[in-house]
């Protein structure tokens, strides 16, 4: 099956909420419902009061320090690039490694999970609403991430990416870490049937996501680099029409 795109659902999606006067807040599980080709909401299950002081965005739960989270990833400057062969060449390999269909590396900012590179995905999918993403539990762990069955997963059975095809059922993902501790994104593998992964191959995942972040790390350096070099220029421009007579 196709890969249905949820960022063109977007809009049926906050419509179907709109309708059952759900503003996001409070929802804790997407319900999706057929209609037209598309499944959105349509369906709310509130939060129970014991889990109601967690932070949320749209019914998911986010990092305490999302706001200093998105900064630092912002500082990158990586959201919306073009493609690049460096960082396909990971997802290429997370794919073979894992013996998975798809593969991708994804950034989270504010509202969404922006895909930098894809292995197995049409080549204009590039992003997905935050709160439909697979990945917003990913960014609040620190190590491997692994569910064997997501259609059995009662966090994750009725998100779009399970229920439409290809029918997400693998879902293994790393956390992006910068040296400060945030969560800048991830780089996943998963596939529509039954697998396992060997401890061997739950390393070179964790290797992959290391190798990410050593580009991140040089790209943010380079970023530094040429803004003093910049402000060197400025202050260089300033002096000499100070000396000017």
């Amino acid at each position: 099956g196709r890969i249905v795109s949820e960022t063109t659902i977007s809009a049926r999606i906050n419509a179907a909420r709109r309708a059952v006067g759900d503003s996001g807040s409070n929802q804790s599980v997407i319900k999706t419902l057929p209609r037209r080709g598309y499944r959105f909401v349509a369906d709310v299950q509130r939060l129970s009061p014991a889990v109601s002081n967690v932070r949320l965005y749209k019914g998911i739960e986010i990092p305490e320090n999302d706001e200093e989270r998105v900064a630092a990833l912002r500082s990158y400057d990586i959201l919306d690039t073009d493609p690049e062969q460096t960082f396909d060449d990971l997802t290429f390999l997370a794919a073979q490694i894992s013996g998975c269909q798809f593969a991708y590396i994804s950034f989270c900012d504010k509202t969404r999970f922006w895909l930098k590179s894809t292995f197995g995905y049409p080549a204009d999918f590039r992003e997905r609403p935050r709160e439909l993403s697979m990945c917003p539990a990913t960014i609040l762990q620190t190590n491997l991430y692994i569910i064997e069955d997501m259609r059995t997963h009662p966090r994750y059975k009725d998100l779009p990416s399970v229920k439409n095809p290809p029918h997400t059922q693998f879902y293994c993902a790393m956390p992006l870490v910068n040296p400060e501790g945030y969560a800048l994104g991830t780089i996943c593998v998963w596939d529509p049937g039954r697998m396992t992964l060997s401890e061997q191959q739950q390393d070179c995942i964790r290797s992959l996501a290391r190798q990410v972040m050593m580009l991140l790390e040089m790209r943010r350096r380079a970023i530094n680099l040429q803004q003093q070099h910049d402000e060197l220029l400025g202050l260089v421009s300033r002096m000499r029409s100070l000396l000017q007579p």
